[in-house]
């Protein structure tokens, strides 16, 4: 299936604009663009390997792709003038199996049985979900360099046999349904630019989870036949693509749950025994509901501790603001904190005071932490606890004595007739217009009926008062009615809103992650869904099992997630980032993506993660880390054996440009005239012609969007005055970026240089918002006039090396020789195919690659930039485990719980029979040292027994600190009878 990018159907210029400019000039008017064959990328038996393929699996394909196959011509457009294609982009192949594609990738490769491989199948905005037997409506573009009236074809094998034909279906109201869905519809265009057009078609659907292969054409004649081929010696114009639609390895995004959010009213209550409700709706009537307490009375002698939960509160060792930690430890029945400091030396745990009792049962701690200098100072505790179906928050202060004060208690569960079985807990600090803060937490809640909701609430930060905001309604997540919830928020960045993580056990063991955007008013929508997730490239699903999950938020757009299985006694340790899925207007949602877990690190056992080195088809390779500037991989970057890098050059010609600009010395809307030496250059093309005037910013789109040589050689003229001037200036800004092993003779395609410099020089100005707009601009549409006055238009396209959090890149092929420079004599261009720089950012971290391979080896750059930012992002966020676990003795039935108290000093809590061991924890995650510093103990003997037994926890995970990585770890997982703790990291920094 391909996905649309996020800036799919953007241009930089209004093509309406184009449009309305064109209504009302004379016929000379003209948009030009360079020619690009096309062919499909269906599978097919019939190609030049004699390799059979499948459909689908087992079943043989046969949809006729290959140009050259007699019998099976594939549908191959020549476009020799490029007149109209389907989507933003056309990629340019004379073969579909073999040669050199123009987006580094043969359409399909029989030998490994691969197909749907063109990155340039842009123009359906595929349906994620058919019907059987209705009406369905398909969207697709199309882009015009002229008005004109093509032929839309629409193949589609409804019954999955490998082959496009005149096969024909009925459906019981009678409508017949036809393989070949769209035949030979005809288009009226009457403008240049880009035309977003529908079809309707008769589906034919029986199994609504079965893949199926979809194509479609459009031409200059009619398609010949059924079979989805075209003519002998293939069309004239056009563009081919194909898709299949709803298949198995790549899911399309779950609909969203339905969601019926509405207001509630906190039930009010103290901590005591009795609670009074206030009138609440049910289905649309007031009602009256008195609680009646159903849990013993506190007791002496006391039952047997069963949980417990750990918190710091704030505060730091040896200080004035001394450490404040608090425990909670609990019966079944009945819940007592404990607060305690770690303010000696060696940070021994000391006890300092007990809150009243809380009546009920699966008690959690959360603190709730300010953006700014989190835990800093003392912040407020909520203390949450469920009682006879009920969910209670309660809000404490504390100060540095250890003393509590209750601020306010409320509660969700009756008022809105549900039982609450288990929840979770996160929050977020927001600030209002009138610049007063708030906090807003979430609780996902498990109800008895075995369905999710989400529950929001605000909490002031001064005097701690508890609002219900927000009641989801249920939502099918499918969990497991025993499962525990995991809750992380996730501030998002870029296109990624910010949202609450959820994350549980499924009914069928599978760890399912939700997301959830809550608005200002604590209204929630659903943000997005994996089940578990997508791969590294979003291709396809991961499914992770497990019994429990904890979760704990990653770089602020992804998370690392701890999961305990019944067939280990280790928690595998997994690294999601969560990616933008951006549908229209839909808007832009959660998608997770696996980047690693720690079974990928070859070295376990020491610090630092050791991977596999990439596979890679280029001999020449550097991939930096800019937040460090550490290179991350490195094959034969050579400091002195340089060589050509053929259009990587305009990457130069940009930069001078820009300084020009930003000098005051040229402007973006300069009419630049177009030489006969410009119009003259050979290689990749604009399209420009002798006397053609067009702004600067055109250019420097063409220059960098279509690779225009000519397009370079006037802005060159331009900026410089002449090509020798400029070459001039490119020599000088790489003197002062001490690029030594580079030089520039030409400004398009003429500059020899090595991997080292060209990520140097990338790296230079990779935060330049200016650089960057046009270095990752895709699409570009800009109007001049021609030497005789008409107007001259260019719409200007490219697809982006698909790559998730793919930026911008430049690539190159060939180039040009330094006739004028010695020291270049004999030293090789670049290959075809074989050169590119590029960047990309994920999990907040950019990396900076370069690819130089020097003729005459062969390069495949696609598959190699794709597989070396693999690799970086694995290297980075692997989970390497920092030194040795240490073990704590539980019983069989005791609880454990841990928090982070600075970036070098952790406790844990276990119950040990009718007292709480709180241990503090020196950790160094540079050194993977783990050390018990103190330990001390608090009896709690007057608890009432109960025979219910809340949850223990089998496997925790806490952010420790991010200042020497994006995430030092604490986790702790239950081994038997055993607590074993450990440090990870994730995203080495220094």
């Amino acid at each position: 299936m391909h996905r649309l990018p996020a800036r799919r159907w953007s241009v930089t210029l209004m093509i309406l604009v184009v449009g309305l400019l064109l209504g009302s000039v004379p016929v000379a008017a003209q948009i030009t663009s360079t020619a690009r064959p096309d062919l499909g990328d269906a599978p097919t038996g019939s190609n030049s390997f004699d390799q059979t393929m499948e459909a689908y699996p087992n079943v043989i394909a046969r949809f006729p792709t290959v140009a050259t196959t007699v019998g099976a011509s594939g549908p191959l457009h020549r476009n020799p003038v490029l007149n109209y294609h389907l989507g933003p982009s056309i990629s340019a192949e004379e073969q579909a199996d073999s040669g050199v594609d123009s987006d580094d990738v043969n359409n399909i490769d029989p030998e490994n049985n691969s197909a749907d491989n063109d990155a340039f199948d842009d123009g359906l905005d595929l349906p994620t979900r058919m019907g059987h037997c209705v009406l369905h409506e398909l969207s697709y573009r199309v882009t015009s360099m002229s008005a004109a009236q093509p032929y839309v074809n629409v193949w589609i094998d409804w019954n999955r046999d490998g082959a496009w034909s005149d096969a024909t279906f009925t459906c019981p109201d009678g409508e017949v349904v036809p393989e070949w869905a769209v035949q030979n519809q005809r288009l009226t265009l009457n403008s240049a630019g880009f035309h977003d057009l529908t079809l309707s078609i008769r589906t034919w659907r029986p199994d609504l989870d079965a893949p199926a292969w979809l194509r479609i054409s459009l031409s200059d004649v009619p398609a010949p036949s059924a079979a989805g081929n075209g003519p002998l010696g293939g069309y004239a114009e056009g563009e081919t693509e194909d898709y299949l639609i709803e298949p198995a390895g790549n899911p399309e995004r779950l609909p969203a749950p339905i969601i019926n959010s509405v207001e509630f009213e906190a039930i009010p209550g103290d901590t005591g025994e009795t609670f009074i409700f206030l009138p609440m709706v049910r289905n649309g009537a007031l009602a009256q509901s008195i609680f009646q307490a159903s849990d013993l009375p506190i007791a002496n002698p006391g039952g047997q501790l069963r949980e417990v939960a750990v918190a710091h509160v704030g505060g730091a060792p040896r200080t004035d603001n001394r450490a404040i930690i608090v425990t909670a430890a609990g019966t079944g029945a009945a819940v007592r904190l404990s607060s305690w400091t770690v303010n000696n030396n060696p940070s021994t745990p000391v006890y300092l005071k007990d809150s009243p009792n809380l009546i009920g049962i699966d008690v959690q701690l959360h603190v709730l932490t300010p953006t700014e200098n989190p835990k800093a100072q003392y912040n407020l505790l909520i203390s949450a606890i469920r009682r006879n179906g009920n969910l209670w928050l309660s809000t404490w202060r504390l100060n540095t004595n250890g003393d509590f004060t209750l601020l306010s208690t409320r509660g969700y569960g009756s008022n809105a007739d549900v039982q609450v079985n288990a929840y979770g807990i996160a929050h977020r600090e927001l600030t209002r217009t009138n610049g007063t803060t708030f906090f807003q937490v979430a609780t996902p809640v498990l109800a008895a009926d075995n369905q999710m909701r989400m529950i929001t609430w605000s909490v002031n930060p001064t005097t701690g008062f508890i609002s219900g905001l927000h009641d989801s309604g249920d939502w099918e997540g499918t969990p497991d009615p025993n499962t525990q919830l995991s809750t992380a928020w996730i501030p998002g960045g870029g296109l990624l809103p910010p949202h609450f993580a959820v994350s549980y056990r499924s009914s069928n063991g599978v760890i399912q992650n939700y997301f959830w955007a809550v608005n200002g008013l604590g209204v929630p929508s659903y943000n997005g869904h994996g089940i578990s997730g997508l791969d590294i490239r979003g291709n396809n699903p991961v499914t992770v099992s497990g019994q429990s999950v904890a979760i704990a938020p990653l770089t602020g757009v992804g998370f690392l997630a701890a999961v305990r299985d019944s067939t280990s006694t280790l928690p595998r340790l997994i690294s999601w980032e969560n990616q933008p899925d951006c549908r229209g207007d839909e808007g832009c949602f959660a998608v997770p993506h696996f980047i690693s877990d720690q079974n990928a690190d070859n070295s376990p056992n020491t610090l630092g993660v050791t991977l596999p080195a990439p596979t890679l088809t280029t001999n020449r390779a550097l991939l930096r880390d800019t937040k460090t500037s550490n290179p991350l991989f490195v094959r034969n970057i050579g400091s002195t054996n340089f060589q050509g890098i053929a259009s990587v050059t305009k990457v130069m010609t940009l930069i001078v440009t820009l300084d020009a600009i930003a000098a005051g010395t040229a402007g973006f809307d300069d009419i630049v005239t177009t030489s006969a030496a410009a119009a003259a250059i050979g290689g990749s093309q604009l399209g420009l012609e002798e006397g053609e005037t067009q702004s600067l910013r055109t250019l420097l789109h063409g220059l960098m969007v279509n690779s225009g040589n000519d397009a370079s050689i006037a802005i060159a003229e331009h900026i410089g005055g002449s090509e020798a001037d400029f070459v001039i200036l490119m020599n000088e800004r790489a003197s002062a970026l001490n690029l030594s092993s580079t030089i520039y003779c030409q400004p398009s395609g003429g500059c020899f240089s090595t991997p080292a410099d060209q990520v140097a020089l990338w790296e230079a100005v990779h935060t330049n918002p200016l650089f960057q707009q046009f270095a990752g601009e895709v699409s570009y549409a800009g109007c001049g006039e021609s030497a005789g006055g008409s107007i001259v238009c260019h719409v200007i396209n490219k697809t982006l090396n698909s790559y998730p959090g793919l930026e911008s890149d430049k690539g190159g092929s060939l180039g040009f020789f330094c006739n004028n420079e010695t020291s270049t004599s004999g030293v090789p261009l670049c290959s075809s195919g074989g050169c590119l720089t590029s960047q990309a950012t994920r999990m907040n971290r950019t990396l900076i690659q370069t690819i130089l391979q020097p003729q005459p080896l062969s390069a495949n750059r696609g598959p190699d930039s794709r597989a070396l930012f693999d690799y970086g992002y694995r290297l980075l966020f692997t989970p390497d485990a920092r030194g040795a676990a240490q073990s704590v003795s539980l019983a069989a039935a005791a609880d454990f719980d841990i928090d982070a108290v600075s970036s070098t000093l952790a406790v844990s809590a276990v119950i040990d029979g009718q007292t709480v061991r709180l241990r503090s924890w020196g950790a160094q995650p540079a050194t993977g040292v783990l050390e018990q510093v103190g330990c001390a103990t608090r009896a709690i003997t007057t608890l009432t027994a109960s025979t219910r037994q809340p949850a223990i926890s089998t496997v925790e995970v806490v952010l420790q600190s991010s200042l020497s990585a994006d995430g030092n770890y604490l986790v702790g997982h239950r081994n038997g009878t055993t607590l074993q703790l450990r440090m990870w990291r994730l995203g080495f920094k220094i």
